[in-house]
């Protein structure tokens, strides 16, 4: 199975990890229920493995 992170720009995945970031706004709290559950469980949860892993992170630093 090949590796998709390296794959991407380190500019494409900063992109993504920053989107990733913005979506847990504190305005997501007067989200109702239903829209918190997906940012959280649907969108948050399956970019946060693929973007908080540790080669992503090796991409992005310095």
């Amino acid at each position: 199975m090949g590796n998709k992170v390296k794959e991407i720009e380190p500019k494409d995945l900063y992109n993504l990890y920053s989107d990733m970031l913005n979506r847990c706004k504190i305005e997501l709290l007067s989200a109702d229920d239903e829209a918190i559950e997906y940012e959280m469980f649907e969108e948050f949860d399956i970019e946060a493995v693929s973007f908080l892993h540790k080669e992503a992170l090796l991409i992005l630093s310095p």
